[in-house]
């Protein structure tokens, strides 16, 4: 959300990091925002609360109050109302000791605690408003400095990776530039990243909503300071820095505003720059953690899906297809099959996606289809080609149809992983199957959509639970007989062979099967409703992983 006031809390971190004996504590609904505005709003000065009324001289915003302890019994009575009028007359921060009554209670205003390890008095006061003018010289030499150096740049033709570079060493911090879509024009990152992620796609869509400077926080701690990049043209790209380990300051604001002016002359005179993507590609360990995410539905937002998708190169756009590739239980050859899926799409265009999926002992590989089924049938040929190799005798590969958009490819590893579980379980005759054939998943095909629903569950139940119990009870192999019984066609002689019976047992199984289910097995629907409960019986489990179906 958008904090309902501007804070200055920026400056107010400015200003505590000058003497550590000042600790800050921000408001609850500033602390905890996931987007906070960050537009300047300077501390004007420091002035001491009276004990009678009037308690302090006129407000005009920014201003620092200082409450004595020592005075909290003359003004505890009003302290509500007074904390109202603070919190609408744009007061920065209260300043207090740390046995204040204040200091150990939560505020409900949109104001900052300034906890000082030191008494609160006219000594303190005088303190703070020398630290608040030392600390705006600094802040104009520091503007002073940085143009200077920055406009120099601005105008050499190969300007913006020095300019980001130069944020950069300023601030401590790494930056990125992007065009207005997101991808990466410039990068200069001291932590060693490569790759815009989520929590820059969020800094991103929160700017060009709101069109000013803003911090954006991620779920997990990370966040950004973000500010639109403008030319004559309009809005032409973002620059942001990044949290690191401190909380972002008044400093890391100018130096992004000032970087992001110096930028907008840059982009003016080199006109259309095509993004850097091909230049800050991901790493291995990158891609690796973003397909994961994708494929196993890892990403509960658009805005972070499509953060992911852009970080290595992928259009969810314009369709995709998963396939899956596993040895059998026993081996150990999934490096082997992970080299040869990567020798077997080495020339994919756009470019196909290999990672190891440890979670479900497969290998998976993301193929954009852009041309419809003719990338899709190529898919399925090179799982053809990949079982067919000697060295990889007895693995099982499931290829999922073409899906469309982020949603899609969690879809995919789906539809992939139940036909590789069908293979791999002899459910279906072969071992590698296409999702998209209907001679390859036969009645499979009709059941997926109920794959894991209650209602495919509860329906088995009511037709094979008597004879399940029987089977658990008295191992009688009555299941695995009506499966041969209706595979085969109901030929006797064939029934027993298969199961190495007596054609004598096998009517006396085939008589206790009717009396168990209530089904007299020549009559053709009966024998539908068994095989069909059979089928039900047969599908995979689910993947022991959370995923968006």
């Amino acid at each position: 959300m958008i904090s309902p006031l501007t804070p200055a809390f920026l400056a107010i971190r400015d200003l505590c990091r000058r003497d550590s004996r000042l600790h800050v504590r921000l408001p609850a609904e500033v602390d905890h925002a996931t987007i906070t505005d960050a537009t300047a709003v300077d501390v004007t000065y420091a002035m001491t609360m009276r004990p009678l009324p009037p308690f302090l001289r006129p407000l005009h915003g920014g201003e620092l109050i200082l409450m004595p302890r020592r005075i909290w019994p003359d003004v505890a009575d009003s302290v509500g109302n007074l904390m109202a009028d603070l919190g609408r007359n744009g007061v920065s921060a209260i300043v207090l000791e740390p046995d204040h009554p204040l200091a150990v209670r939560d505020s409900r205003e949109n104001i900052a605690l300034i906890v000082a390890d030191v008494a609160v008095d006219a000594t303190l006061e005088s303190h703070l408003n020398a630290l608040i003018q030392t600390r705006g010289s600094d802040l104009y030499r520091l503007t002073t400095d940085l143009d200077r150096r920055l406009t120099g740049m601005s105008a050499n033709a190969g300007a913006l990776p020095a300019l980001l570079a130069t944020a950069a060493e300023v601030s401590g911090r790494g930056a990125l530039l992007t065009d207005p879509s997101g991808l990466p024009i410039a990068l200069a990152d001291r932590a060693g990243n490569t790759t815009p992620g989520y929590v820059d796609e969020l800094a991103r869509q929160a700017a060009r909503t709101h069109g000013r400077t803003l911090i954006v926080q991620a779920p997990d701690g990370d966040g950004r300071l973000v500010t639109p990049v403008r030319t004559t043209e309009g809005v032409q790209g973002y620059l942001s820095l990044m949290a690191g380990r401190a909380g972002f300051t008044e400093t890391d604001r100018l130096i992004a505003e000032r970087t992001a002016y110096a930028c907008s002359f840059s982009l003016m005179r080199v006109g259309a720059l095509t993004p850097a993507i091909r230049h800050l590609g991901p790493t291995p360990a990158e891609i690796d953690r973003s397909l994961r995410n994708l494929l196993l539905g890892k990403l509960e937002t658009e805005s972070a899906a499509l953060a992911e998708c852009r970080a290595i190169g992928l259009d969810p756009h314009r369709g995709a297809a998963v396939l899956l590739a596993a040895p059998p239980p026993d081996a150990e050859s999934l490096g082997v099959i992970r080299a040869a899926l990567e020798n077997a799409v080495a020339s994919w265009q756009p470019r196909a996606l290999v990672m190891e999926l440890s979670e479900v002992s497969a290998i998976a590989v993301l193929l954009p289809v852009v041309d419809g089924e003719a990338s899709r049938r190529k898919a399925v040929e090179v799982g053809r080609r990949l079982a067919s190799e000697s060295s990889l005798t007895g693995i099982a590969v499931g290829i999922s149809d073409r899906h469309v958009g982020w949603r899609g490819i969690a879809q995919g590893f789906q539809q992939a992983y139940f036909a590789l579980r069908l293979g791999a379980t002899a459910a279906v005759p072969q071992t590698v199957v296409d999702s998209g054939a209907t001679g390859d998943l036969g009645i499979y095909r009709l059941l997926y959509p109920l794959w894991q629903s209650d209602g495919l569950v509860t329906f088995s139940g009511d037709v094979l639970g008597e004879l399940l119990a029987y089977d658990e009870k008295r191992g009688g192999g009555l299941v695995q007989t009506l499966e041969a019984y209706l595979d085969l066609g109901g030929g006797m002689q064939e029934i027993a062979d298969r199961l190495f019976i007596h054609r004598n047992s096998l009517i006396y199984r085939l008589r206790r099967i009717e009396e168990l289910t209530g089904r007299i097995l020549a009559d053709p629907h009966d024998r539908l409703l068994l095989h069909l409960a059979l089928k039900v019986r047969q599908m995979p489990a689910a993947p022991p992983i959370r995923t968006t179906r």
